[in-house]
């Protein structure tokens, strides 16, 4: 988890998912949104792929081949 907080949140403080977990979960999810989502979480380098491998591998084992094959087909 990520801690946010700050003026913009009025001082209160958030726990919030780190970006590559959350685009792990959408990997494993397979949906085409889905996969449009980790895209662009890409493209605007807002996640890596290396940071996402790390988060892939942190995964059930179940669910690692699933994620893997997602992210490899992405461009």
């Amino acid at each position: 988890a990520v801690v946010v907080t700050g003026a913009a949140t009025q001082n209160v403080r958030a726990l919030c998912l780190h970006p590559a977990d959350l685009a792990a979960s959408k990997l494993v999810a397979g949906r085409e949104k889905d996969r449009q989502f980790v895209g662009a979480l890409l493209r605007h380098g807002i996640v890596t792929r290396e940071a996402l491998g790390a988060a892939v591998r942190g995964l059930p084992a179940p669910h690692q081949g699933t994620a893997r094959t997602v992210l490899s087909s992405l461009r």
